[in-house]
């Protein structure tokens, strides 16, 4: 692809457009965001640093924005992703341990035991899940929903799942 083609490579303020099955359409800052660094990150993601801890399940995790950090507070970090080349960025930017999995293929067996389990980004959205969904789902689990974390906008919120 020619970098005029290339709607990315354009140095562009560059928006992502989400539309859901249910009708919902959003827009993003794009793709940058995935790659921003944690002081850039919205006040909702970063209300949950203090809650991160042992070892970490980052689901969804994209070019590994948040593996990283929690690689770089000297946790260890596991990121799925159904992408591979998100996988590949990941770990290419400095993702130590990476899987092509999805959320409904992790089991202790196969990925081993957690203590926290983040989902940054819109994933509960596209789930369709609110965070009282949440906690039922998780109830009986072992796992509770320790924190939510709404954006101002109140468009986007984050969980924190823990055991």
């Amino acid at each position: 692809m020619k970098p005029e083609q290339d709607a990315f490579g354009q140095g562009e303020r560059v928006i992502e457009i989400v539309e859901r099955d249910d009708g919902y359409i959003g827009a993003t800052g794009g793709p940058a965001g995935y790659f921003s660094p944690a002081e850039e990150w919205s006040s909702n993601k970063t209300a949950v640093f203090p809650l991160i801890h042992g070892r970490v399940l980052d689901v969804g995790c994209g070019p590994g924005r948040v593996a990283l950090y929690c690689q770089e507070q000297g946790l260890e970090a596991v990121a799925i992703d159904l992408s591979p080349l998100a996988i590949k960025t990941a770990r290419l930017r400095g993702v130590k341990d990476t899987r092509v999995l999805s959320i409904t293929q992790a089991s202790r067996k196969v990925l081993g035991v957690f203590n926290t389990i983040v989902m940054f980004g819109p994933w509960f959205e596209y789930l369709m899940v609110s965070p009282e969904e949440m906690a039922e789902i998780v109830a009986g689990t072992g796992w509770h929903v320790e924190q939510i974390v709404w954006r101002e906008d109140g468009v986007d919120y984050t969980a924190v799942l823990q055991k």
